[in-house]
């Protein structure tokens, strides 16, 4: 998988964004699976991933996300946690059970465990995100509402050890993207060619 004619670095978020987008349209099926099963191969063999026992992560949108979710039967001693809309400013990670149900979130664009009430909050030790694009210092680009901005922003507070992983194609990775004061930048990188600790 590979993107083409980036950018420049000078751009601003809603450029990058835009290209982005673009990009991930024109990636296969068969694509994103290949990426998603090496990312899945490293994890599995990573330190910090084997020690966590509560894991958020999330469920990807076809074909333009890397599909993790075969982790959660291959994992199942782990407390597994989605993404759930709770407000209009954002979310708290509820546990998920490997095939419970999944409902479309559409005001936030993420699949979340199907309603209320049933759901528990759990507080992770390692968040697994997807992302539009990131950088080396471990700057995100998501879709623009900066969702997981807000639930890290709050999770490191609550759990000041959590490790956060954005998992990306390789092609995803950039040198270097515009940041704000409210960007959370990652402790990690995963893709296909392996595990980066920034």
């Amino acid at each position: 998988m590979t993107f083409q004619d980036a950018p420049p670095v000078s751009a601003d978020k809603s450029h990058w964004r835009l290209w982005a987008r673009r990009q991930v349209r024109n990636t296969t099926v068969a694509q994103w699976q290949a990426v998603a099963q090496k990312i899945c191969s490293h994890l599995a063999q990573t330190p910090a991933f084997k020690a966590a026992e509560r894991v958020l992560l999330y469920w990807p949108i076809a074909n333009k996300e890397p599909d993790l979710t075969g982790l959660l039967a291959r994992f199942p001693e782990k407390t597994w946690a989605l993404p759930y809309a709770e407000t209009p400013s954002g979310f708290f990670a509820a546990r998920y059970a490997y095939n419970d149900p999944i409902e479309w979130h559409p005001t936030w664009g993420v699949y979340q465990p199907a309603g209320l009430p049933g759901v528990t909050k759990i507080v992770p030790d390692l968040v697994i995100a997807p992302a539009l694009l990131t950088d080396a210092q471990g700057v995100r680009l998501g879709h623009g509402q900066g969702l997981y901005d807000r639930y890290l922003a709050t999770l490191l507070k609550q759990n000041a050890a959590a490790k956060v992983l954005w998992a990306v194609s390789q092609a995803q990775l950039v040198p270097k993207l515009p940041s704000s004061h409210w960007d959370i930048a990652a402790n990690g990188l995963v893709s296909e060619s392996g595990l980066i600790w920034l």
